[in-house]
Formats: structure tokens, C-alpha cells, sequence
């Protein structure tokens, strides 16, 4: 509001209009009937330059490594009160020790508790919760 206010004063120039190809005859008018091929150049530059500038803010915004494992962890860490996600799987064979250290290795590394449900031998269903 003040930015409006300093250029109604004529403190600040107004910015440059915000060209797009779809707009700079209306936009220009004159000018672009006169040399349409030098301000296609000119909306063609204005756009890189925002394009340039999108990309950079993201640039600047994107967690680092340690900050990006930091928020990892407080998403693991975070309140469940509210909602809580529930996986269901069925595993054909866990009677063997690979596959039961498999499961137990990857809860540990993301995070997860829960259990696993043996059936009878031969019923062949074993479900990870």
C-alpha cells in the first residue's frame, strides 16, 4: 500500500507492465505495430528474467541436506493424537531369518512400530502391521 501511495506522489517509478506474448500488442499498442519483431525480443527477455528469478527463490528456499533429515525426523516425531497412518501387508514367508530382519531393519530406519501376525504353519499368511 505504501509502494502505491510513493508512486501516486511520483516518489517511486511505476514498475514495467508484465508482458506475455499473448498480451503485448494490447499491452504496448503502438510500438509493437511498429517494431513487433524488437518487442517480441524485449517480452521474450521479461520472461526469462521472471522465469530467472522464480528459479533462484527456489533455489534460495531449498533445505539443505541436514535441514531436509532434520525435518524428517520432526515429521516422525510429530504429534499422532490426530490422525494416524496404517500400512497392512501380507508376506507369504516369514520363517525365514532374512526376511524377518528385512522388516525389522527398514521399521527401524523410517520410523515405524507395529507388529507382525504368524499364522499356523501352512496357511502361508503372515501379515505386518
Amino acid at each position: 500500500r505504501e509502494q502505491q501511495y510513493m508512486q501516486a506522489a511520483g516518489l517511486v517509478p511505476p514498475p514495467e507492465p508484465r508482458l506475455t506474448l499473448s498480451n503485448y500488442m494490447k499491452v504496448l499498442g503502438d510500438q509493437a505495430v511498429l517494431d513487433p519483431s524488437k518487442m517480441e525480443a524485449t517480452v521474450m527477455e521479461q520472461i526469462q528474467a521472471r522465469k530467472m528469478a522464480h528459479e533462484k527463490m527456489n533455489a534460495d528456499r531449498k533445505l539443505t541436506k541436514e535441514q531436509r533429515s532434520a525435518k524428517h525426523a520432526r515429521k516422525l516425531a510429530e504429534d499422532t493424537s490426530q490422525s494416524v497412518k496404517v500400512a497392512l501387508f501380507w508376506v507369504r514367508d516369514m520363517s525365514h531369518p532374512y526376511h524377518r530382519a528385512k522388516v525389522d531393519l527398514n521399521a527401524q530406519q523410517n520410523g515405524i512400530t507395529g507388529g507382525v501376525l504368524e499364522c499356523e504353519e501352512g496357511s502361508g499368511m503372515n501379515l505386518v502391521v
